[in-house]
């Protein structure tokens, strides 16, 4: 970026430090950063920032592919890193299955609904449309209309 700049040289490197030393623990988490330190014990540098980007559907790996500047060699072993670290956590929470149904246990009923984001929108629009007595005509060609 140095190199595509003339005007203001000492602002450019002062923020690219500056966010060199923020964010250092994801830079040696990426292996873009060749310090010694353990990426955890750095600013953000514990791997849930990572996990996350995962799991989120706008960035994916994305980033990783395109803004870490590392060898292809390192972007895959980064990847894999990262995608076991998702998998691992997941089978940490997974739920053991239910036996085969050889116990006498009660099943609890299913969960009550809960209410929905759009459920008043429904209720509002299905109400029918009152006349007040308007001299005002439906136009047949505009079903919308009174």
């Amino acid at each position: 970026m140095l190199n595509a700049t003339r005007h203001l040289v000492g602002l450019v490197k002062a923020l690219q430090k500056s966010l060199q030393h923020r964010f250092k623990g994801i830079f040696v988490s990426v292996k873009m950063d060749d310090s010694s330190d353990v990426a955890v014990d750095l600013p953000f540098g514990d791997i849930v920032y990572m996990m996350s980007a995962l799991l989120d559907p706008s960035f994916c790996l994305f980033w990783l592919e395109q803004d870490v500047q590392a060898p292809d060699e390192v972007k895959s072993e980064v990847k894999e890193m990262i995608i076991d670290l998702v998998l691992a956590e997941a089978r940490k929470l997974t739920v053991p299955e239910s036996s085969s149904g050889d116990d006498d246990q009660e099943e609890l009923p299913p969960p009550a609904k809960t209410p929905r984001l759009f459920s008043g929108y429904r209720k509002k629009s299905t109400k029918k449309s009152v006349d007040h007595g308007s001299s005002v005509q439906a136009d047949p060609l505009y079903p919308g209309s009174i």
